[in-house]
């Protein structure tokens, strides 16, 4: 009956605006295999030569076009650099570029973006959303977790993938710093999608 109900919802999926089709999937999957190439990599992972060893792989929620929000981007009109917390008592600085706004099982929601190398003379901007939801302590990382993609400079839309949220380095590893998602950016939705998290 699960099975059927999955495959009747990416049936759906497939006939609107969301899209979760083959080519997503190969694309996500893609996506997730290289994260898994940096955890093996002991040039690139967070893990210390013994964890590597015995790593099994990331665990993700399956992919759900739920998750795949149309957000619209409102710009900060003075942008401000700031001072970001990070843990370990850190702060790192970053330009509040702009609030995200969309729309969630029928519930309007927010999260403030911010670039850590902002330009007006970059045709993009890569963006980090530090974030916190219903899924934290349970079956994500309690610290929350991350979106990071870059936007078109002069944007006024764009698209909120959760199937990309990550956890942050410092999950596997107390010795990184990673930003402390702020109070605005907590949303009071579980978003099931993305990256789990099993210490």
């Amino acid at each position: 009956m699960r099975n059927t109900l999955i495959a009747l919802l990416l049936f759906v999926a497939c006939n609107n605006a969301n899209k979760i089709d083959e080519q997503y999937l190969l694309t996500l999957q893609n996506h997730r295999d290289a994260i898994t190439y940096q955890f093996i990599d002991k040039n690139t992972s967070p893990l210390n030569a013994n964890e590597i060893i015995h790593f099994k792989g990331l665990i993700y929620f399956d992919a759900n076009a739920e998750f795949i929000v149309n957000a619209k981007f409102i710009p900060i009109t003075k942008l401000v650099e700031i001072e970001l917390p990070h843990t370990q008592n850190k702060t790192y600085t970053y330009t509040n570029v702009g609030i995200l706004e969309f729309n969630l099982n029928n519930s309007l929601y927010q999260l403030t973006a911010f670039s850590s190398n902002y330009s007006t003379k970059a045709d993009s901007i890569l963006i980090v959303i530090p974030f916190t939801d219903e899924t934290n302590g349970k079956s994500t990382y309690g610290g929350g977790r991350l979106l990071e993609f870059k936007i078109a400079n002069k944007a006024h839309y764009t698209t909120l993938d959760f199937n990309y949220a990550f956890n942050p380095y410092c999950a596997f590893n107390s010795e990184y710093s990673c930003p402390i998602p702020p109070k605005e950016n907590h949303l009071a939705v579980a978003i099931n999608a993305g990256e789990k998290y099993n210490p």
